[in-house]
């Protein structure tokens, strides 16, 4: 298990959220912390980001492929680390999709 962490650059709400996740395997960790950046996701949105974080100048994300990263929120959303906002948002298909989030971080969805 790993815990959670933030990046000295990533502002408080990372860091409180990665501390309220507890001890978390490394690909969970990297995915929750796609929400903890992000805020309100739905799936298609938080594999762009965790690609965009993967490789970019942070390079710090685990190799995952999108099917790993979407097991992976589904671990997350039994676990109750991530939750069910209520709303949906339309995808790049136009189909309605879940928004989740972390609870606890507050952004508009």
């Amino acid at each position: 298990m790993a815990e959670a962490r933030a990046r000295t650059t990533d502002p408080w709400t990372s860091w409180a959220a990665a501390r309220s996740l507890g001890d978390l395997r490394p690909r969970q960790a990297a995915v929750a912390h796609v929400f903890a950046d992000g805020g309100y996701l739905t799936l298609e949105e938080a594999v762009d980001r965790y690609r965009a974080y993967q490789y970019g100048p942070q390079g710090a994300y685990p190799p995952q492929t999108d099917s790993s990263i979407r097991s992976r929120i589904a671990e997350l959303v039994d676990a109750g680390v991530i939750t069910d906002t209520g709303y949906t948002r339309r995808t790049r298909s136009g189909r309605k999709a879940r928004v989740l989030c972390l609870p606890g971080v507050r952004r508009q969805p």
